[in-house]
């Protein structure tokens, strides 16, 4: 009987902790199975909970079984490190897609361009027509940019940008087209990137414009003051978009890895 319990025993599967990493998503660390042939199974629940999907009906699965229910996986199975890396290059799994939209709704909430060192600039330029133009600011860490602009032709011009956080830009444009007229604002605008919503306003001293987006899911939302108004929706490998652009209704289906952008209204030509 204590023979037969020994062999039970080391037949049985190892038990171990293994950390499993989504590429820029996510980890969980996971008690998995490594059984007498040194095939890894993971468990399927928190699998789900880091994929954001159903992995299987079954309470474990093994890497490659992983990687035949989602094809364009990279899966990499480090023993030494107890360690299991994923890569969702196409964005097939739900968490990739939500994590690669709220870091689109931060970037469009942010400046085009964010220097993260600090300093000044300065830039001349001359053509043979003694047209010169002269950039000089400065940049501190990103957070703070300020920026003047002197041109033979257009006269001159200055920018200052305010980004506090990569959730909220800020930002203000002014000229001075002569000696004798008083600088004035010319632009304005303020970008905020808060969880599944993106909120922007722009002003000039002609208009003013307001954009927002909002996410549920596969769905989002995008409206716009300028008569624009679109619906995307994201799903497994099919993607529909539908809306109005200033009472032009249109509509795109795409299929594949690639999803459209929920700011960007379907293009036709």
């Amino acid at each position: 009987m204590t023979a037969a319990l020994l062999l039970a025993l080391l037949a049985a599967p190892d038990t171990l902790l293994v950390d499993v990493q989504l590429d820029d998503v996510g980890a969980v660390v996971v008690e998995a199975i490594l059984d007498a042939d040194s095939t890894l199974h993971l468990p399927t629940r928190e699998l789900a909970e880091l994929f954001k999907t159903e992995v299987a009906s079954a309470s474990t699965i093994t890497l490659d079984a992983l990687g035949h229910a989602f094809r364009l996986l990279v899966v990499n199975w480090q023993p030494r490190e107890l360690r299991v890396l994923i890569a969702d290059p196409y964005a097939v799994l739900p968490a990739t897609r939500r994590h690669r939209a709220a870091a689109q709704r931060q970037a469009f909430g942010g400046p085009q361009a964010r220097l993260v060192q600090s300093g000044p600039f300065v830039a001349f330029a001359a053509d043979e027509q003694h047209r010169h133009l002269v950039d000089v600011g400065y940049s501190w860490r990103g957070l703070v940019a300020v920026a003047a602009r002197q041109s033979s032709v257009t006269g001159t011009t200055w920018h200052l940008s305010v980004a506090p956080s990569p959730r909220l830009f800020l930002s203000a444009s002014g000229a001075h087209l002569g000696v004798y007229e008083r600088p004035a604002l010319t632009a304005g605008s303020a970008r905020l990137a808060v969880g599944p919503a993106w909120a922007q306003a722009t002003w000039s001293p002609s208009r003013w414009d307001a954009d927002a987006l909002a996410s549920v899911g596969p769905v989002s939302v995008f409206l716009s003051s300028r008569r624009i108004g679109f619906v995307t929706i994201r799903g497994h490998g099919i993607d529909l978009q539908a809306g109005q652009n200033a009472g032009v209704s249109a509509f795109r289906v795409s299929v594949g890895p690639f999803s459209p952008s929920p700011f960007v209204f379907p293009q036709t030509f």
